[in-house]
């Protein structure tokens, strides 16, 4: 099992993937935006990072930025789950994330995410598209 930080302003978002990642068995963080995740990865190094790229504060941009230029982190995974991820998926990708997933029906963000996780599971992250 995974230790996940989400990272999301939208408090409904949040709550669903919470519950859905602890279902499956994960340890949860959250952050409401850039700068509380930031807080939070001075006390804890999470497997994976998803978040959101438009959040007050510190944007999702800007905490790949951070994430991806500190040594302690460059093992941790990073989703992009933002529903303007269509609109600049290249520009993201040199960010340093690992996948975007735009925001749609959780019913098929869970899906997504278990799939995204496999793959982090068997190495095989470089194969999603």
């Amino acid at each position: 099992m995974k230790t996940i930080l989400v990272v999301d302003n939208h408090p409904v978002v949040l709550k669903l993937l919470v519950d859905f990642l602890e279902k499956e068995g994960h340890t949860v963080m959250v952050a409401e935006d850039g700068l509380a995740a930031l807080e939070v990865l001075k006390k804890v190094r999470p497997d994976i990072v998803i978040t959101d790229l438009v959040m007050p504060n510190i944007n999702g941009e800007k905490l790949c930025q951070v994430i991806r230029n500190r040594a302690e982190l460059k093992n941790t995974r990073i989703i992009i789950y933002s529903s303007t991820v269509l609109e600049d998926e290249a520009d993201i990708l040199s960010l340093g994330a690992d996948v975007c997933l735009a925001k749609g029906p959780f019913k098929n963000t869970g899906e997504h995410i278990l799939r995204i996780i496999e793959h982090i599971d068997n190495g095989t992250i470089h194969e999603l598209k």
